[in-house]
């Protein structure tokens, strides 16, 4: 059985943990918003369209 042994967690535990965790990464989320990016999953793009 899958889980059997895992460690139990209160969901309030669970929560403080997800908020502290998202109020952390805040800073970062603002940062990538603003940065330049380069899309390189985009399949219209082949190699040859790449400037070097």
């Amino acid at each position: 059985m899958a889980g059997r042994n895992a460690p139990k967690y209160a969901v309030c535990t669970i929560s403080e943990a997800q908020t502290k965790v998202a109020s952390m990464l805040i800073p970062l989320h603002q940062a990538l918003k603003k940065a330049p990016l380069i899309h390189a999953d985009n399949p219209a793009l082949s190699s040859d369209n790449i400037p070097s």
